[in-house]
């Protein structure tokens, strides 16, 4: 069997969690939320030692687009999050093919 992984990017509060949930539904596969993925990695890393995980805050819509009008702000926040990232979705893509 050929184990696949979607990634669906895009900007912040864009749909892409309901797209990959309506996805995972209909090919009846594992859906892992890259906010699940910062909200582990939150719990093990604070503020302090990580402040790239924490730049949105879980602010409401309104509150994140008056915080970061600009496109350019938005893809360097989300980028340098992911990026803070990258070692739960490694660690989930290495157990995940073992």
């Amino acid at each position: 069997m050929i184990k696949q992984i979607f990634c669906i990017g895009g900007a912040p509060r864009t749909g892409k969690s309901t797209l990959a949930k309506e996805l995972s539904r209909k090919l009846q596969c594992a859906y892992i939320s890259m906010d699940d993925v910062i909200g582990w990695l939150k719990a093990l890393r604070p503020e302090n030692i990580n402040p790239d995980l924490y730049y949105d805050q879980n602010m409401e819509i309104e509150d994140f687009y008056k915080t970061y009008p600009k496109p350019e702000q938005v893809f360097d926040g989300d980028r340098k999050q992911n990026k803070a990232a990258e070692i739960g979705i490694v660690a989930l893509i290495e157990h995940f093919y073992n």
